[in-house]
């Protein structure tokens, strides 16, 4: 008797054993799922500052176009540069206060921010390559390159609401084939409100949920 209860006793425990990881291992999983699709306040700010710098400029430059089409085109690079530099100067700004708050840096992060980072690279080269006379396909070549910029940082974070703001950037990419080259603005303005206005508000929003 004494050793079937020792026997049964000793089953208890590996049963609680393995009941116990198995709970610790759900517990890290729910913990792992909630921190990849969670948003902290602010995090929506930086798609929200060159979204709407961007669509500005854009709308700006098809006015431009508009008014004078030899005028417009030749003096854009000083409305884009200056926007830049705002975005440039702002950017640091809200840098330099996010380094100073204990945030989290996720793997997932580390990701985005080299995705972006290879993004605002490649705008360097297109400019390089399509400046002068063939000025008017940096917007179509920007567009294609921030799509997919813009389709690998929702596949990383998880956000597949963000293929609905892809798709439409995808349908306004189709369109340059179609359009003026004097749309090709106002093609650039649907794709910031699409890429970076809205999700940067639904970020926001989801962040005001989650404190």
């Amino acid at each position: 008797v004494t050793y079937c209860q020792a026997l049964e006793t000793i089953m208890d425990n590996e049963m609680e054993n393995q009941l116990t990881q198995q709970q610790s291992l759900d517990v890290i999983n729910r913990m792992i799922a909630h921190a990849r699709g969670r948003v902290e306040k602010g995090d929506g700010k930086y798609m929200l500052l060159w979204g709407y710098l961007m669509a500005a400029a854009s709308v700006a430059h098809f006015f431009m176009i508009r008014s004078n089409f030899i005028w417009g085109a030749h003096n854009s690079g000083y409305l884009w540069f200056g926007m830049t530099l705002i975005g440039i100067i702002v950017t640091i700004i809200f840098a330099v206060r996010d380094s100073k708050k204990a945030r989290v840096r996720t793997y997932a992060g580390t990701i985005c921010t080299n995705i972006w980072r290879g993004f605002g690279a490649s705008i360097l080269f297109i400019f390089f390559l399509l400046g002068g006379e063939s000025g008017f396909m940096i917007y179509p070549a920007i567009s294609l390159v921030y799509t997919l910029a813009l389709f690998l940082t929702g596949r990383t974070l998880r956000y597949n609401w963000i293929n609905y703001s892809v798709a439409a950037c995808a349908v306004c990419i189709i369109l340059y084939k179609f359009a003026g080259v004097q749309y090709y603005p106002l093609l650039m303005a649907v794709i910031m409100l699409c890429g970076n206005i809205v999700p940067g508000h639904v970020i926001n929003g989801k962040a005001a949920g989650n404190v």
